[in-house]
């Protein structure tokens, strides 16, 4: 009798380690992900910096493809 209750008590440990670990991986991933996305982000000044080193003079908006640079 002694033998099925250590069984048991290895398997919740067992099952609760994978859990823990499980909870890490999620953990890492979002984080990883969040800062991706931080990071990639452009701001409305980052894109006008970039029409200005191209040469652009003026910026012109189209709905269907955006910014267009008038030199």
């Amino acid at each position: 009798m002694s033998t099925q209750g250590t069984g048991a008590r290895r398997r919740s440990k067992l099952s609760a380690a994978l859990i823990a670990l499980a909870l890490i991986v999620a953990v890492f991933v979002l984080a990883t992900q969040a800062n991706s996305i931080s990071s990639t982000r452009i701001g409305p000044q980052d894109r006008l910096t970039k029409f200005e080193r191209a040469g652009c003079r003026e910026l012109q908006a189209f709905p269907k493809h955006g910014w267009i640079c008038v030199r």
